[in-house]
């Protein structure tokens, strides 16, 4: 049978006020971002499946749309915003002028579990500094951030801040196959202690098990450095500087309270090398915000460059606004024509500059009040001999 009344599951149709909050949402980062010196680009909706298929395993298989272009071969919709960012710059911009700061406005498209409750087509906006390395890059994209969540007053927001080196040196220590690494590190995202120690207890005789049991405990404020640095392996003290040192520049400007440091946050997205963060916003289930250093993503693609970079989930966001956030479509005039007056009444409609009005598509006036009243438009401007303006009240 065929399905003509629902969407495809893991999607949905967007309506009026929830519409306008986006647009506005969208707005105010594509303004934030020009300003500090970003350019847009954009990226094909559907890529070749072999842009996400590298050595890396990036982007899971199983999570990616799949189809044929006329010649047979595999193309994806777009499954994630950074990759093809890192196609485009390793091809078409390999000579441009570093360092390359780009912003992006897209949809992307992620096959999500059932019962994740996450959409499967998502909106996001985000910003990739290309070409830059070391703590100077790291902490312009992170004040960025946080002045992205600054843009909204109403969200009350925090940034937690994690390094995957890490996890990266300590998974190179316990030398285990790299199925079981991932598995770890899915089990640190979750913070699943119980399942972790289980699956640690056959490495017990390796000093870098005992870190990675403690690695998602140590979450907190500034003092959890100080208990890292003295409960895991000495092969994690240059990340553990190098995020204090991010931590302790953003304490210097007055947010530390709204940062939080978590040794355990790995990221899902494996192109990841350094310096990672993600956002929370109150009402927000899940990050709204979130990025960090990619320095070897690039080069996959033929030309190795420092990247850092993060996206903003703008559905996410915009659905926090508060409803009315954004008036400005909202119709201020509605205007009808008497017969024969027609072409005067579009002449006026095209005067009302800046307003926002509407032509009545009613035969009579008396339709035409009515419909006025209905959605409360303040004026209706009565076009025959004359021009009668009525308010609401009046009518």
């Amino acid at each position: 049978m065929k399905n003509l009344k629902n969407t495809p599951e893991g999607t949905r149709d967007i309506l009026f006020d929830e519409c306008e909050r986006m647009r506005l949402v969208e707005a105010k980062l594509s303004r934030l971002f020009s300003l500090r010196g970003y350019h847009e680009v954009i990226t094909p909706g559907i890529e070749y499946y072999d842009v996400f298929s590298t050595d890396g395993g990036y982007i899971s298989p199983q999570s990616m749309f799949k189809l044929t272009d006329h010649t047979g071969k595999l193309i994806v919709l777009r499954p994630d915003c950074t990759i093809p960012i890192a196609r485009m710059t390793a091809t078409r911009l390999r000579s441009y002028p570093l360092p390359i700061r780009l912003f992006y406005n897209q949809h992307l498209f992620r096959a999500e579990r059932m019962l994740r409750g996450k959409s499967c087509e998502r909106v996001q906006a985000g910003v990739e500094l290309i070409g830059a390395s070391g703590r100077r890059a790291d902490l312009e994209v992170l004040s960025l951030a946080i002045h992205t969540f600054q843009l909204f007053p109403s969200a009350d927001y925090r940034i937690e801040l994690g390094h995957i080196g890490i996890l990266h040196a300590l998974a190179a220590q316990l030398n285990a196959p790299e199925e079981e690494i991932e598995l770890l590190r899915s089990l640190i995202e979750q913070k699943n202690y119980t399942a972790l120690d289980e699956r640690l207890a056959q490495y017990s005789d390796s000093p870098a098990a005992e870190s990675l049991r403690i690695l998602p405990r140590l979450f907190g404020n500034g003092e959890v450095f100080e208990k890292a640095s003295s409960l895991l392996s000495p092969i994690t003290q240059s990340p553990l500087a190098e995020l204090k040192a991010i931590y302790d520049d953003l304490s210097a400007i007055g947010i530390g309270d709204r940062i939080l440091i978590d040794c355990g946050m790995v990221q899902s997205q494996h192109y990841y090398t350094g310096v990672i963060f993600q956002g929370y916003v109150n009402g927000a289930g899940d990050a709204v915000l979130s990025g960090g250093r990619y320095d070897g993503l690039i080069a996959d693609y033929g030309t190795p460059q420092p990247a850092t970079g993060f996206a903003v989930e703008v559905d996410t966001l915009a659905s926090l606004l508060p409803p009315d956030t954004n008036r400005k479509n909202q119709t201020e005039i509605l205007i009808y024509a008497r017969e024969g007056y027609q072409a005067k009444a579009l002449n006026h409609l095209a005067s009302l500059e800046n307003k926002g009005v509407e032509y009545s598509v009613f035969e009579t006036a008396e339709e035409s009040k009515a419909y006025a009243r209905e959605r409360k438009i303040p004026e209706l401007h009565l076009v025959g001999p004359s021009i009668e303006i009525l308010r609401e009240g009046e009518y």
